[in-house]
Order: structure tokens, then C-alpha cells, then sequence
């Protein structure tokens, strides 16, 4: 590369004529020969003559060519395997002269030279291909020299930071975290302030992987003493900030440790966050937020001996710091914010889910104390403090205020028009919390639903989108109440439904912000979801071509930015939920815009947006549970991107969505997908034997066989694939049995998942051969019965596991009595009319009041009955 400083400085140019062609250079140096653009940015890097944004250019193309910060995987791995492909001694010459750069005069130099190292680290510690460097970085953090020890620490902490998010790096630092931490610890004593903040920062990174550590008395002793003085006693601001943020690491990572430190934390904590500067006050509340959380996951988990009770036993002084707090709010703060008050409420709703009823009272008092003051702080502060209590999800906090809530709402009302408008919109936000929590104030009294919806109304339709995105909340939270209410002929809301949908029509239009439209369209798609009947043929009808019209316009912006508009994107993903809602509800009436719906959500999943094609399959989903055998011209389009996202298995949220296509397609289309079989069968089979698939999407490949053969292939189209695919289906459940999921949460989840999965895979499949060839199932009978025993009786605990791997036993009892062959029979008989099974269903009935779970026991037992009389 030629002038390569000048190419650099060009790349900082705003000129695109001049920044656009360095780019390009760069790229496609990078691109011919790794090797040599890596040690021409380490040169130009290291050369103390040149330029510091020169310089600092070449570092971070330096750090970007080895481990880039990519979201997508795929790409992240495809770059670090190009670094581990270069020559050994060209990585060696690379990480050396990296390292000795650790020394640069330049601070600037040195920090960016520790970045890289970071993430160096990430690609060389796991594979053993750096084994000297923790070495190096923590003598250099002992040494004499300030210079170098801040370089080092920076270096670390960076390293630390990879270890945090990569597991693999963990590991590979596990055998030097002892000296790391003793090396942090010393340097945390340093007079020098940019040394004591390197270290700190270097252990706030290391913080959730360093348990080992953490369990010995001595050693956390140790840390957390080091940690209690910088947050109160360094001079540095930024240093005891980052202190602080390591106690509630303390808190939240090591919360059974406590007691030891729980005195001295709560003086430090209420010192920062009355008389510290606002960033070291704030950490200091995340440290009571971490606890209060913590405490309410156990009550709610059940898991209430682990509990030490800080909420609850602080409940007076944790009320009083959250309400000192809400009264130091700014003007003109929005709940984006970080601030002191905007802290305060959250760990006011933290507290509140925590401990729940007790809290009402002594937040109360500060409600009726302060909710008719002249001083509008104390006004938005009690609206705010009454809208915290107000949000807890539990029933019996919920039915202990719901009187207090309905005496409320009128005054809440009023305050909409508050001359504060932080006040309005404080107001606001609790009235959507009434709407979602307590709706039935408004549904059972329509004065109030008029007066709330005379309200609403303008909000939505004015000029500030701050207002009117809180009253979109409102009609979204309303409108969840009759989501799931089908064939309903009118509702509460269907008096209010045309001028709704018109308001909110003209938000998506013309609303003020990007958020305000979202939130318009977001709200809309609700109101379809709840819409009775009555509204249907009226108002609904006409919003296919409305949405449809702004489809279009959508459509044309992605295609021109390349995929990297996010408003747009996130407006096309709400416009197709809004269709696909749509199709649900109207039906048959939908089918007017099957064609302009198919041509333009398919011109959707041509774009290169993940969300956008995501939300296109679920709209084609819907559309096909509508369409039904009319969707047939269109499925040789949407096939080979079905099967191109099946591919993708490192996208799991895109691979989640076209299972549930596929799922609905296969029920909608049935034989008109049978075209298609192969290629669908083959890379479903694919992605089960494939070891890089997470073994969770297994699963859902699993179900999108069960769906597929039921629905579409039947038995004798199935019989090709059984020899392969049922043997796998058992190795899959054989190892998972053992799986050790003690204490393991995750693969607790993953095994009672796949058993789960499996258990549908075999009725589904003991269904299809039923009425037709179940002779043909006969040499799997044995290790289907083998399944669902297991299962059954393994799954006591998990009631939709052992349910589905009983039907299992009731589908394979009554497939029995068709065989054809005596001894499958009677080797049927003996697997399932035993004590053990009659057990298992007596335990289960004993244990549940479901009446859905009696009528399937009933079943069961009537299938074993009949197979016992064959």
C-alpha cells in the first residue's frame, strides 16, 4: 500500500470523495494478502513519528483484522479463522511486536495497543497459542514503572472483559487469576490515580468470573476491603465509580456473602448516593437494585430460605432514600434518562416487586402527603412513586390496592393536563400501568372508559409525541384485554374503534418521531387483535389496502438503503404483524388481498433484514392458516426461503420463526407441499445430525417433523425416511438421558424440552400408520415404548413432559389393537399393562384438578383397556 499515513488520515476525512476511495484501498488490501496489510498497520502503528490518528487508524484496523466485534457469528469465526491461518511466525511477529508497543509514550497509543491485545486474547488464550502473555502483563503491572503498569492493567482489563463474554477465555485464564487479582489489588494501593483506576476497572471486569476466588473467605476479604476504600475514600471520581459498580457486582454475583460486608455497604452506599458525585450515587443504587431484584427472582422462584431479606428488613430506610430521590428530578427528563430520581424509581419498583404489600403503606403516605402540593416536583414525584407500587405483577398486592387504584383514577385524569408536562406524562404512564393491571376500573364503568377515551383521543392525534406515545400505551394495554377473546360480537371498545384506528392511522402517517409512529402502528396491530365482529366488517375491511398502501413506501426505502435502515425495518416488521393480524381476523374476507399481500411480503423476504424477514415468514404463516390450498401458487417461492432460513442455524431467532411457519404451512397446505418433501426432509435431517446446531433447535426440528409427516407426508410417503430417521430420533433421546441435569437448570430445561418434542414427534407418526400400515411401525415399537416409560416416569415434575410422553402410551395402546402381528401385540401388552404405568397415571390424577388432564387419563386408560381386551 502506497502512502499508507496518507491513506490513513484520508479514512478520517468527512469528504466522501476523499474517504470513500481510502476504504475501498484499505478493503481490498485487507482482502489480497492478510499477512501483509496486518504487518504494514503494525509498522505504521508502532512508528512514534507518525500522526496519533494515523496511528490510532492502524491500531484499530490492526485489532478489527483479528477479532472484530461482529453480532453475527458467523462472520466474527470466519475472520478469526483467517488470523489462525497465517503463518505461525507471521501471528508470533504480530503478538511481539504488539506487546513491546505496550510501552508507547503515547497514552493514546498504549490504550488502543491494549485493545488489541484484548482481542488477541480472545482468539490465542483458548487454543494455548499465547501461553506467556498473562505472564508478561502481570509482571509489567508489578513492576516500578507507573507508565507500565497502567498499560498493563488496561491490557487486562480488556482481557478480563473478553473473559466475561466468551466462556472459552474464562477458561484459559482460570490458572493465572490468583496472581491476576493480587497483581489488581496491589496496584488499587497506588498513588498514582490513573494506575489505582486501571486496576479497578481491570477487577470490575473480572468480577463475574473469578467464583473460585469468591468462596475463599480470605480472598474476598481481601477484594472486597480493596474495593469498600476506593469507592469511599479515592480522590478520583471515575475510579470510585467503577468501585461502586463492582460492589453491586458484589451483590448481585456473590449475594450469599453479604452478611460479612453488609453494614459497611450500606453506610458507603447511602454516603455515594447523597454525597458522592451522581455517577459514583448511581452505582451505588444499582447496588439496592441488584438485591432487590435478587430477592424478588426467590419469591418468586419459591426459593425463599436463600433469601436474606434486605428488602424487606430495609424497607423504611430503602422508601425513604427512593422518595428523597424522585423529588430531585430535571424538568425536562424522559425515561431514557439516567439520573438520580430516574434511579430512584426504578429501585422503587425493584423494592416493591420484592416485598410486595408491605410496601403500600408507607409509600402511600408519601402519596397523600405530596400528590396536591403546589411544587411540582412533589406532584410528578407522588404520581411517580403511586405508579411504582402499582406495577407489581402479584395478585395479592394487586387485590390489597385495587380500591386504592379506582379512587385514583379520576385525579390521575386530571393531572393529563397538568401545566407540568411532567407531570401529564408522569400521569399518563401510570394510567397505561391501570390499563394493563387493573382495566377492569374502566371496562366496568364506561364514564370513566369515555372520559379516559376523550382524553386519549387528541393525545394520539396532537402535535406532542411524547403525550401521544403514552396514550397509545393506554389503548395498547386496553386492547390486550380482548386479544385473546375470540368471536367476540361487540366489546367495551367497539364504540370507540373507527376513531381509533383513523387517529392512529394519522400517527403512523404523520406522528412527530420515528418512536411515535412504532408505537402507533404497534398499537393498531393490538386493536385488530381485539376487535369483536361488529367492528370487523365495518372498520377492518378497508385496513388491508390501507396498510398495503404503506407497505410500498416502506418497501422502496429498504431496497435503497441496503438493509441498513432500522426505522424502516422495524416499520415493515409491524406493517406485516399488522397483516398477518388482519388475515387472522377477517378470514375469508381476506382473500381479496391474498395476491397484492403475497407479491409484496415476498418482495420483503428478498431483503437482507433479519427482523423484517422474519416477521414476513410469520405473516405468511398466517396467511396460509387463512388461504389454505389457495396459497398453492405461491409456496415454489416461499419453499427455498423456508429451507434457506432452516439453514441458517446460527440465527436462532430467524430459525424459531420459520419452524412456526413451517408448522403452519404444513397444516394449512397439507399435500400441496408434498412437492417439496425431499429437499424439506433432507434438511431437517441435516440440521439433526449436524453437531454445530444448538441442541435446542434440535428440538424445534424435531416438531417440524411432526408437523410435516402428520400433516403432509402421511404413512406411505413417510416409510423412505424411517429407516434413517427414527434411530436417530432414539440416539437423540438415549444421550440425553445422560445428561447429568442436577443443578443444571439449562440442561434440565433442554432434556424435559426434547422429551417433550419427541413424545409429540411419536404420536404424531403413531397417528399417521393408525388406520393404515401400523405393521410398518412395528420394528420401532420397542424403543417407542422404551421412551415414553422413561419419560413418564422421569418427568413426574414437569406435568406437559410427562403428559405428552403418557399420550405417547395411550397412541402407541390403540395403534396396538390394529396390528396385525400377535407377537408386536403382546410384546406391546407387556411393556404397557404393567403396575408401574397404572401407577404413573393413578400419581398423576391424585395430583391434578386440571379436568383436561382427567379427560386424557380417561383416554389413556381406555386405549390400555381395549388393548388388553384384543
Amino acid at each position: 500500500m502506497a502512502n499508507v499515513t496518507d491513506l490513513l488520515m484520508a479514512l478520517g476525512s468527512p469528504e466522501p470523495s476523499i474517504r470513500v476511495p481510502a476504504e475501498t484501498a484499505v478493503n481490498n488490501a485487507k482482502e489480497t494478502d492478510l499477512a501483509t496489510f496486518m504487518t504494514t498497520m503494525l509498522q505504521e502503528f508502532r512508528d512514534e513519528n507518525k500522526p496519533t490518528f494515523a496511528r490510532n487508524m492502524a491500531g484499530t484496523l490492526l485489532k478489527n483484522a483479528v477479532a472484530p466485534s461482529f453480532r453475527e457469528v458467523a462472520a466474527r469465526h470466519a475472520l478469526e479463522e483467517r488470523w489462525r491461518a497465517l503463518p505461525a511466525e507471521v501471528r508470533l511477529q504480530i503478538k511481539n511486536e504488539v506487546l513491546s508497543t505496550l510501552g508507547s509514550p503515547n497514552r493514546d497509543v498504549r490504550t488502543v495497543t491494549a485493545n488489541i491485545i484484548g482481542s488477541l486474547a480472545r482468539s490465542e488464550l483458548p487454543s494455548g497459542e499465547w501461553p506467556q502473555l498473562m505472564g508478561i502483563l502481570i509482571g509489567a503491572a508489578k513492576s516500578a514503572s507507573e507508565q507500565h503498569q497502567e498499560a498493563a492493567l488496561t491490557a487486562i482489563g480488556y482481557i478480563c472483559e473478553e473473559g466475561k463474554d466468551h466462556e472459552e477465555v474464562e477458561e484459559a485464564l482460570k490458572p493465572s487469576t490468583t496472581e491476576v487479582l493480587s497483581a489488581i489489588v496491589q496496584c488499587m494501593a497506588s498513588a498514582n490515580e490513573d494506575v489505582k483506576f486501571s486496576a479497578t476497572n481491570a477487577l470490575c471486569n473480572a468480577m463475574e468470573y473469578i467464583h473460585d476466588n469468591m468462596d475463599v473467605p480470605e480472598q474476598r476479604s481481601y477484594l472486597v476491603t480493596a474495593l469498600c476504600e476506593m469507592a469511599n475514600a479515592c480522590t478520583t471520581v471515575r475510579t470510585r465509580e467503577r468501585a461502586m459498580e463492582s460492589l453491586a457486582k458484589v451483590a448481585e454475583l456473590y449475594y450469599s456473602t453479604l452478611p460479612d460486608y453488609i453494614t459497611r455497604l450500606h453506610e458507603i452506599t447511602t454516603n455515594a448516593i447523597f454525597h458522592d458525585e451522581e455517577a459514583v450515587g448511581l452505582q451505588a443504587i444499582q447496588f439496592w437494585i441488584s438485591i432487590c431484584e435478587l430477592e424478588r427472582d426467590m419469591k418468586e422462584g419459591g426459593d425463599i430460605l436463600s433469601s436474606l431479606n434486605y428488602s424487606t428488613q430495609g424497607l423504611t430506610f430503602l422508601v425513604d432514600i427512593c422518595t428523597q430521590l424522585l423529588v430531585r428530578q430535571e424538568e425536562d427528563q424522559t425515561e431514557d434518562d439516567w439520573n438520580l430520581s430516574v434511579a430512584g424509581s426504578k429501585l422503587l419498583q425493584s423494592l416493591a416487586e420484592a416485598v410486595g404489600i408491605p410496601i403500600q403503606r408507607p409509600v402511600m403516605d408519601f402519596v397523600y402527603a405530596n400528590i396536591n402540593s403546589t411544587e411540582w416536583r412533589k406532584r410528578e414525584a407522588s404520581v411517580m412513586a403511586f405508579g411504582c407500587i402499582i406495577g407489581v405483577q402479584e395478585p395479592a398486592a394487586q387485590e390489597a390496592i385495587q380500591d386504592t387504584v379506582a379512587q385514583a383514577v379520576p385525579g390521575l385524569m386530571e393531572y393529563l393536563r397538568d401545566s407540568k408536562e411532567i407531570v401529564a406524562d408522569t400521569s399518563a404512564w401510570v394510567l397505561a400501568l391501570v390499563c394493563e393491571g387493573f382495566v377492569d376500573i374502566f371496562l366496568q364503568t364506561p364514564d370513566l372508559l369515555q372520559r379516559l377515551m376523550n382524553d386519549v383521543g387528541p393525545m394520539i392525534g396532537g402535535d406532542n409525541a411524547r403525550m401521544g406515545i403514552r396514550a397509545c400505551h393506554i389503548i395498547y394495554n386496553i386492547a390486550l384485554a380482548y386479544a385473546d377473546d375470540e368471536d367476540q360480537q361487540t366489546n367495551e371498545i367497539s364504540r370507540y374503534y373507527s376513531d381509533l384506528v383513523v387517529v392512529l392511522l394519522h400517527a403512523i402517517d404523520h406522528g412527530a418521531t420515528n418512536d411515535f409512529k412504532r408505537t402507533a402502528q404497534e398499537t393498531l396491530n393490538a386493536l385488530v387483535d381485539a376487535a369483536a365482529n361488529d367492528c370487523c366488517s365495518a372498520y377492518l375491511m378497508q385496513l388491508p389496502q390501507e396498510l398495503l398502501a404503506r407497505m410500498g413506501p416502506q418497501l422502496n426505502l429498504l431496497q435503497q438503503s441496503s438493509g441498513d435502515n432500522m426505522e424502516a425495518e422495524t416499520m415493515m416488521g409491524l406493517l406485516c404483524g399488522a397483516l398477518a393480524a388482519l388475515a387472522r381476523k377477517l378470514k375469508d374476507d381476506f382473500m381479496p388481498f391474498l395476491d397484492a399481500s403475497m407479491q409484496i411480503i415476498m418482495q420483503v423476504v428478498e431483503l437482507s433484514a433479519d427482523y423484517v424477514q422474519q416477521e414476513a415468514m410469520t405473516a405468511i404463516g398466517s396467511i396460509a392458516y387463512v388461504a389454505k390450498e389457495q396459497l398453492a401458487p405461491y409456496l415454489a417461492k416461499v419453499i427455498p426461503h423456508v429451507l434457506k432460513y432452516l439453514k441458517a442455524f446460527d440465527e436462532p431467532e430467524g430459525i424459531y420463526a420459520v419452524v412456526a411457519t413451517m408448522g403452519d404451512l404444513s397444516l394449512s397446505c397439507r399435500v400441496m407441499m408434498q412437492p417439496f418433501e425431499s429437499d424439506i426432509m433432507n434438511t431437517l435431517y441435516v440440521n439433526l445430525t449436524n453437531t454445530e446446531v444448538d441442541r435446542e433447535l434440535k428440538c424445534s426440528f424435531l416438531g417440524c417433523f411432526s408437523d410435516f409427516i402428520l400433516n403432509v407426508l402421511g404413512s406411505e410417503r413417510f416409510k423412505p425416511y424411517m429407516p434413517a430417521l427414527l434411530p436417530l430420533v432414539d440416539q437423540l433421546f438415549r444421550a440425553s438421558c445422560e445428561i447429568d441435569i442436577r443443578g443444571d437448570p439449562e440442561s434440565e430445561a433442554y432434556v424435559m424440552n426434547l422429551w417433550e418434542t419427541t413424545a409429540s414427534f411419536y404420536s404424531s407418526i403413531t397417528q399417521c400408520f393408525k388406520n393404515t400400515d401400523i405393521d410398518a411401525l412395528a420394528p420401532y415399537m420397542a424403543n417407542i415404548w422404551s421412551f415414553a416409560l422413561h419419560a413418564a416416569t422421569n418427568a413426574s415434575e414437569f406435568e406437559e413432559t410427562q403428559m405428552a410422553a403418557l399420550m405417547v402410551i395411550g397412541d402407541t395402546a390403540s395403534a396396538l389393537c390394529n396390528v396385525s402381528d400377535p407377537q408386536v401385540r403382546a410384546e406391546g401388552k407387556q411393556a404397557l399393562l404393567t403396575d408401574a404405568v397404572n401407577g404413573i397415571l393413578n400419581q398423576v390424577l391424585r395430583g391434578s384438578t386440571s379436568e383436561d388432564t382427567k379427560k386424557h387419563m380417561k383416554w389413556i386408560r381406555n386405549q390400555l383397556t381395549h388393548l388388553q381386551r384384543s
